[in-house]
């Protein structure tokens, strides 16, 4: 029955991968959600009153950085003077890495008139003189999300989108990008209850820490439970900190992530599929 497990695991994570990337795909050809298709830096700069208050999706070059929350994007199209300055409210960050020249990004946000009062009172940060000065009756994005092309982290680090199975995060090769994505598992199997917590997942070999933020009562392993919650980076002192038997250190790594403050809501139990008993 375990190597009916094994199989079981890497036929569902082989798939989980290959719609990620066609997620991903998708979302540089296709746009965001929310976002107005067929965009460029050229047409809003050519007559910004059409797009003023709405939601564009542009790709694009980073051309020049004024600061951690401001950067001139530089669009795909052969016109002159193709960029835009694009502002953001937080520093912008990528995994714990800065944005930097020439990255290729795709730029979620609102299109807004250059009026300085108005935009640094929707970032909520001072812009500088000299850059306010290059700003002056030309269009800006305040932007709501940033994504290199070719490269799972975006900026704001939470997204926009809860993790929504314990497989997307098993699945995911450097784990700790998820780190403060919303959480909202729908229904997942308890696989043991330790320490503090609870571990949740298809399978033993596929499996999240969780921590409630009240002690789990009555939780059984083999129930099916909701969890929602927050992802973060786990505590070097992990094992301690959250009771687990002795032996764990090398379940719990550096780079694992967990579900903190979770809420957990038993939905019942159902029928065990292959390699699940």
């Amino acid at each position: 029955m375990r190597s009916g497990m094994w199989l079981w695991s890497g036929v569902v994570l082989a798939a989980l991968a290959l719609a990620a990337c066609d997620d991903a795909r998708n979302r540089i050809g296709g746009g965001e959600p929310g976002a107005a298709p067929g965009a460029r830096v050229d047409a809003i700069k050519e007559t910004p009153e059409r797009y003023y208050g709405k939601t564009v999706r542009l790709a694009g070059e980073v051309d020049e950085i004024y600061g951690d929350r401001a950067f001139e994007l530089e669009g795909n199209e052969w016109a002159f003077d193709d960029n835009i300055t694009v502002l953001t409210k937080t520093p912008v960050g990528f995994g714990g890495a800065a944005l930097n020249d020439d990255d290729e990004v795709v730029v979620v946000g609102k299109v807004r008139p250059f009026v300085a009062a108005d935009v640094e009172r929707d970032v909520g940060w001072d812009i500088s003189p000299d850059v306010e000065i290059k700003l002056t009756k030309r269009p800006v994005i305040v932007a709501e999300s940033i994504r290199k092309v070719g490269d799972p982290a975006r900026w704001p680090p939470g997204g926009s989108d809860p993790v929504t199975s314990t497989l997307m995060i098993v699945a995911t090769t450097e784990p700790w990008i998820l780190a403060d994505r919303k959480v909202d598992l729908r229904y997942e199997r308890v696989q043991s209850v330790m320490g503090k917590g609870l571990w949740v997942g298809p399978s033993h070999m596929s499996q999240v820490f969780v921590l409630p933020n009240q002690p789990p009562k009555d939780v059984q392993p083999g129930e099916w439970v909701r969890v929602t919650g927050t992802m973060k980076k786990a505590p070097k002192d992990a094992v301690s900190a959250w009771d687990l038997r002795p032996g764990m250190e090398g379940v719990v790594g550096e780079d694992t992530v967990f579900v903190d403050d979770a809420t957990v809501t038993e939905v019942g139990r159902r029928a065990a599929g292959p390699g699940m008993r």
